[in-house]
């Protein structure tokens, strides 16, 4: 490890998964297990609402993505998951942004206890971040429940759903490069029993 993250002490993992495969859930379930969560979406969406962030994007996609001043972020995901140029613009504006305030919010919890903090980052292996932590964790689930779950949380046509699938790395390929692997195909229960025994992994591996 060789980032600034990686030099305070204190477990830090980064937890990563496919779009719909219940990330977001394992999070929760193990915030409710004593482990402090960081989400790098609600930290891009503050960052989405600076005055420098809204001139950039001004500047790329033009006044009609704003709403009463605010960018109107149903239709920003719709123009960039069509356009992989458009993505990785967008990208660019955000991402030192949330970069520094988890580096700052992560020293906050680290300043009042936090011993195992949790970074929950949708893009973590496609954006090469997994020398940042002590250990990664994917959240899976097999293609059909995942295109199902995506059509119905975001209210996507299959192909709009697709498409933001087919712009993240493949799952097979988020697994091999994995520390820990959650498969979140069935119902909370299995899913609860799953993040129990991911827990004793953790504490087998890493004594914390």
């Amino acid at each position: 490890m060789n980032s600034e993250f990686s030099k305070e002490p204190g477990l830090w993992l980064g937890l990563t998964g496919g779009i719909a495969c219940g990330k977001s859930t394992v999070a929760a379930l193990l915030a409710k297990k004593g482990f402090a969560v960081l989400d790098a979406d609600q930290m891009a969406h503050l960052c989405l609402q600076t005055p420098e962030a809204k001139r950039a994007v001004r500047e790329i996609f033009g006044d009609d993505i704003f709403i009463d001043g605010e960018v109107d972020r149903p239709s920003l995901g719709r123009r960039v998951f069509k356009n992989t140029d458009l993505l990785h613009q967008l990208e660019a504006i955000l991402h030192p942004c949330v970069r520094q305030k988890i580096f700052a919010e992560r020293t906050r919890l680290m300043g009042i206890g936090a011993t195992k903090i949790i970074y929950d980052v949708p893009l973590l292996f496609e954006k090469n971040l997994q020398g940042d932590f002590d250990a990664t964790i994917c959240v899976v689930c097999s293609e059909d429940i995942q295109l199902a779950r995506l059509m119905s949380r975001n209210g996507l046509s299959r192909k709009e759903a697709s498409l933001r699938i087919q712009a993240q790395m493949p799952l097979p390929e988020k697994v091999k490069l994995a520390d820990f692997v959650i498969e979140n195909s069935g119902d909370l229960t299995t899913l609860e029993k799953r993040v129990a025994d991911l827990i004793l992994q953790i504490k087998n591996v890493t004594n914390v």
